[in-house]
């Protein structure tokens, strides 16, 4: 169980990996990068992902999952009518035409995962 800090922590990396992938790819993120961009250590790091970068990649593809998911509310959770639903494609469009190509999961699917 991990501390309020470790918590903390731990979301630091998470976000500093994916807004690296984000703009760099996979395969050019290094945990060095990680580390300077979330101000941890290698030790930190290894810590709170002790099977290295591929558990890191892990936790980033499911916090990614929960910002798109979290970009569609509150209407995702109200399709209860066709006015709903199409209110719903609406803001879902108009985010991601804002957004450009840059998709928070595309980078994660489209690109070969390190071996």
């Amino acid at each position: 169980m991990l501390t309020a800090k470790g918590m903390a922590t731990r979301g630091r990396i998470v976000e500093a990996a994916a807004a690296e992938i984000r703009e760099r790819g996979i395969a050019a993120v290094t945990l060095d990068d990680v580390g300077r961009r979330s101000g941890t250590g290698k030790s930190q790091l290894f810590h709170y992902f002790p099977d290295g970068k591929e558990q890191l990649l892990f936790a980033v593809a499911e916090r990614e999952a929960e910002r798109v998911l979290e970009d569609q509310e509150p209407q995702l959770g109200q399709l209860d009518s066709w006015a709903a639903w199409d209110d719903w494609r609406d803001v879902v469009v108009e985010k991601y035409r804002r957004q450009g190509v840059t998709c928070p999961l595309g980078v994660l699917i489209t690109e070969p995962r390190p071996r």
